[in-house]
């Protein structure tokens, strides 16, 4: 005979295991330590200099931590890390090493700080300042964390997630009006340049025009004058001639008087 109970209990013993992982799953999630960079996003101009922190949130003691930084060094420059107040907190001596910044690379390794004296911290806080300085390039720029290493008082490795940041870095508003101001001299340069050819083109054909009229009025002059001169040698002869011809008239007539007075006489 075929038990209707069993597949109902074996429902019920499902649901109960899920319902018993739903709700030790937000604990799970919670036990974990974290290692984040922040801000997680931000957008930015070029040219900037920005500071980022890492931040420590630890879900049990821990004394020690360690890690190496990655980037892209055509976006960015990394210019110094600078000791936080995370395990300054304790009261106890700290020892900060800010690692080695390998421009070429993109990448500062070897960043870590430990407690000498044996003391544990539990609260969150900054581990340390990223100064940086983004360079005159667009785009975005991921600064990530590696190799992280998170140790409590006995040397061992305590389980940490960690969350890197995106930097975009766009055009900005200094960049967009020095664009602005150079196109406007640009442009500004174009027509003073192409006033100065308008006019000195207009100058050139006025002066032409002046000099074509004066070559005009000084061949008019010339042909006046010589047309002077030529009339009054033309006009001499005519005048000596006319006196000639009356200075003859005169005498033949007064030949003729005499003859005339003569040929009367005889009578």
């Amino acid at each position: 005979m075929i038990s209707v109970d069993a597949p109902v209990s074996r429902i019920a013993t499902y649901t109960m295991l899920i319902a018993l992982c739903l709700l030790l799953l937000p604990g799970i999630a919670n036990a974990s330590a974290s290692v984040s960079i922040v801000p997680s996003s931000q957008t930015v101009g070029t040219g900037e200099d920005i500071i980022m922190e890492v931040h420590v949130k630890p879900d049990t003691p821990v004394a020690a931590l360690q890690f190496d930084l990655e980037y892209d060094n055509t976006l960015i420059t990394i210019n110094s890390i600078e000791e936080g107040d995370f395990f300054a907190n304790s009261g106890s001596a700290v020892m900060f090493n800010p690692g080695i910044i390998d421009e070429q690379e993109g990448t500062v390794s070897m960043i870590y700080s430990s407690i000498i004296m044996g003391d544990t911290v539990s609260d969150e806080g900054v581990f340390c300042t990223i100064q940086l300085t983004t360079e005159y390039n667009y785009g975005p720029c991921e600064l990530r964390l590696t190799n992280v290493v998170l140790g409590d008082e006995n040397g061992q490795e305590v389980p940490a997630v960690t969350f890197d940041s995106i930097i975009s870095i766009a055009e900005n508003t200094e960049d967009t009006e020095r664009n602005d101001n150079d196109e406007r001299e640009t442009d500004l340069n174009i027509i003073p340049a192409n006033d100065e050819g308008t006019e000195t083109a207009q100058d050139e054909q006025q002066q032409s025009i002046q000099d074509n009229e004066e070559d005009r009025f000084a061949s008019t002059e010339d042909t006046g004058e010589t047309g002077s001169a030529v009339s009054a040698e033309a006009d001499s002869p005519e005048f000596e001639n006319t006196g000639t011809s009356n200075w003859t008239v005169i005498i033949f007539a007064a030949v003729a008087f005499f003859a005339v007075a003569y040929f009367l006489d005889r009578k």
